[in-house]
Protein backbone atom coordinates (compact mmCIF):
# COMPACT_ATOMS: atom_id res chain seq x y z
CA UNK A 1 0.00 0.00 0.00
CA UNK A 2 1.25 2.93 -0.77
CA UNK A 3 0.90 6.42 1.05
CA UNK A 4 -2.21 7.63 -0.10
CA UNK A 5 -3.54 3.97 0.44
CA UNK A 6 -3.96 2.76 -2.90
CA UNK A 7 -2.93 -0.73 -3.25
CA UNK A 8 -0.97 -1.10 -6.67
CA UNK A 9 0.35 -4.43 -8.35
CA UNK A 10 3.72 -2.38 -9.96
CA UNK A 11 5.92 -0.14 -8.62
CA UNK A 12 4.59 2.71 -10.42
CA UNK A 13 2.21 4.20 -8.32
CA UNK A 14 4.77 3.79 -5.43
CA UNK A 15 7.54 6.84 -4.10
CA UNK A 16 10.14 5.48 -2.02
CA UNK A 17 11.95 7.56 0.42
CA UNK A 18 14.57 7.69 3.25
CA UNK A 19 13.10 10.91 3.95
CA UNK A 20 10.90 11.91 7.22
CA UNK A 21 7.10 12.06 6.37
CA UNK A 22 6.96 15.38 7.60
CA UNK A 23 9.46 16.83 4.81
CA UNK A 24 7.39 16.73 1.97
CA UNK A 25 3.71 16.46 1.10
CA UNK A 26 2.16 13.54 -1.87
CA UNK A 27 -0.78 14.28 -3.94
CA UNK A 28 -2.52 11.84 -5.54
CA UNK A 29 -4.41 12.22 -8.85
CA UNK A 30 -6.46 10.33 -11.57
CA UNK A 31 -5.41 12.01 -14.54
CA UNK A 32 -7.91 9.68 -16.03
CA UNK A 33 -5.05 8.74 -19.01
CA UNK A 34 -3.71 5.64 -17.91
CA UNK A 35 -4.50 2.69 -15.52
CA UNK A 36 -2.47 4.19 -12.48
CA UNK A 37 -2.53 7.22 -10.70
CA UNK A 38 -0.25 9.99 -10.71
CA UNK A 39 1.63 11.52 -7.62
CA UNK A 40 2.79 15.08 -6.86
CA UNK A 41 5.62 15.28 -4.43
CA UNK A 42 6.14 19.08 -2.96
CA UNK A 43 9.29 19.42 -0.82
CA UNK A 44 8.44 22.74 0.16
CA UNK A 45 12.04 24.47 -0.87
CA UNK A 46 12.19 27.65 -2.62
CA UNK A 47 15.23 28.96 -4.45
CA UNK A 48 15.77 32.32 -2.47
CA UNK A 49 18.81 31.91 -2.59
CA UNK A 50 19.37 32.26 -6.00
CA UNK A 51 16.75 35.13 -6.12
CA UNK A 52 18.77 37.05 -4.09
CA UNK A 53 21.90 36.70 -5.83
CA UNK A 54 20.91 37.38 -9.17
CA UNK A 55 20.14 41.03 -10.06
CA UNK A 56 18.50 41.47 -13.30
CA UNK A 57 18.19 45.13 -14.62
CA UNK A 58 16.06 46.53 -17.97
CA UNK A 59 16.59 48.92 -20.77
CA UNK A 60 14.48 52.01 -20.11
CA UNK A 61 14.32 55.39 -21.40
CA UNK A 62 15.09 58.49 -18.89
CA UNK A 63 12.42 60.41 -18.67
CA UNK A 64 13.52 63.14 -16.27
CA UNK A 65 11.73 66.63 -16.80
CA UNK A 66 14.48 67.81 -18.51
CA UNK A 67 14.52 64.59 -21.26
CA UNK A 68 10.99 65.31 -21.72
CA UNK A 69 11.48 69.33 -22.29
CA UNK A 70 14.22 68.06 -25.02
CA UNK A 71 11.65 65.66 -26.68
CA UNK A 72 8.87 68.10 -26.96
CA UNK A 73 11.01 71.02 -28.55
CA UNK A 74 12.01 68.11 -31.18
CA UNK A 75 8.70 67.33 -31.66
CA UNK A 76 7.48 70.96 -32.06
CA UNK A 77 10.58 71.49 -34.97
CA UNK A 78 9.12 69.29 -36.91
CA UNK A 79 7.25 70.23 -40.07
CA UNK A 80 4.29 67.81 -40.08
CA UNK A 81 2.76 68.93 -43.41
CA UNK A 82 4.51 66.05 -44.88
CA UNK A 83 1.74 63.65 -43.27
CA UNK A 84 -0.96 65.19 -45.38
CA UNK A 85 -0.57 63.07 -48.52
CA UNK A 86 -3.29 60.87 -50.44
CA UNK A 87 -1.35 57.50 -49.23
CA UNK A 88 -2.26 56.36 -45.55
CA UNK A 89 0.39 53.47 -45.17
CA UNK A 90 2.98 56.05 -45.82
CA UNK A 91 1.61 59.29 -44.09
CA UNK A 92 1.32 56.64 -41.16
CA UNK A 93 4.97 55.31 -42.05
CA UNK A 94 6.41 59.08 -41.95
CA UNK A 95 4.65 59.96 -38.82
CA UNK A 96 5.57 56.86 -37.01
CA UNK A 97 9.22 57.65 -37.93
CA UNK A 98 9.21 60.68 -36.80
CA UNK A 99 7.70 59.73 -33.32
CA UNK A 100 10.37 57.19 -32.96
CA UNK A 101 13.14 59.54 -34.07
CA UNK A 102 12.23 61.98 -31.57
CA UNK A 103 11.77 59.04 -28.64
CA UNK A 104 15.11 58.03 -29.55
CA UNK A 105 16.81 61.34 -28.41
CA UNK A 106 15.68 60.14 -24.51
CA UNK A 107 18.64 58.44 -23.42
CA UNK A 108 18.40 55.10 -21.58
CA UNK A 109 19.05 53.71 -18.52
CA UNK A 110 19.53 50.50 -16.53
CA UNK A 111 16.84 49.69 -13.99
CA UNK A 112 16.86 46.93 -11.71
CA UNK A 113 13.89 44.54 -11.80
CA UNK A 114 12.74 44.15 -8.42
Amino acid sequence: MNRAGIVSRTALDYMVSSLPVDTFDCLVEDPHLSDHCMQILDFGVEDTYSEERTIRYKTVRDFTEKNIMDMRTALLAVNWDFIIIDNVDKSFDSFFGEILWCFDLLPEKEDQIA
